[in-house]
């Protein structure tokens, strides 16, 4: 058995719904959570530093660590890859899954406010991002309430951006999107891969497995 500790923030109510509805053969997930904080970046740097050797510290005997949030992973990345020993993170995992198969364009999906979103945008920029959506949430319980539906009506209204595009990327651990990847994947023609899908595709490049991910 494969065990994988994934830390989370305390208000995410989607990713442990997403990831044991995705495939997961031999794999047991096991969570801890973190402080729920505001922004993107911590500000006060050394409590953020002891929250994240806490969380470590509860799932150290794990396989593999996940970092599954996005708070602090644009600015202090080189902390959170020191504390937590070479964990996954999800959106470099993104990252890999583009560059492995040459993709050089891609469409974002995100649940957030537009500022928070152009954010996500312009850390994607070293690719051609064709366009992005935002759904204005801030809460994390607000976006892991978000409807499939919801999402997939947000993606046609940008059909024309997509169609631009190599890939889909839809961004937040929060939001749930495991049922719709292969839908979204067959209807628009191009592979999708989420921030909850790429912790698989993260698991699987780092242990060198094979995993059926959706939508890719």
């Amino acid at each position: 058995m494969i065990r994988i500790g994934i830390i989370i923030p305390a208000n995410n109510a989607g990713i442990e719904y997403d990831l044991y509805n995705m495939p997961h053969n031999n794999m047991s997930f096991h969570f801890t959570r973190m402080r729920s904080t505001g922004g993107c970046e911590p500000k006060n740097i050394n409590q953020f530093k002891n929250d994240l050797k806490s969380a470590f510290k509860m799932l150290e005997w794990s396989d593999l660590i996940v970092y599954g949030r996005t708070y602090g992973t644009h600015k202090n990345i080189d902390l959170i890859f020191d504390v937590l020993k070479n964990p996954i993170i999800p959106e470099i995992s993104v990252k890999n899954f583009l560059n492995d198969n040459n993709y050089r364009s891609l469409f974002i999906g995100t649940p957030y406010i537009y500022e928070r979103a152009q954010k996500e945008a312009d850390y994607f920029s070293e690719y051609n991002v064709t366009g992005f959506f935002y759904m204005n949430r801030v809460y994390g319980i607000d976006i892991s309430n978000i409807n499939n539906d919801e999402i997939i009506s947000m993606l046609r209204e940008n059909s024309d951006k997509i169609e631009d595009s190599d890939a889909i990327y839809i961004a937040c651990t929060a939001l749930s999107t495991s049922n719709i990847l292969n839908y979204i994947r067959d209807e628009f023609n191009r592979p999708v891969i989420s921030e909850n899908s790429a912790i698989l595709y993260g698991i699987e490049r780092s242990l060198d497995i094979d995993i059926n991910i959706p939508g890719i």
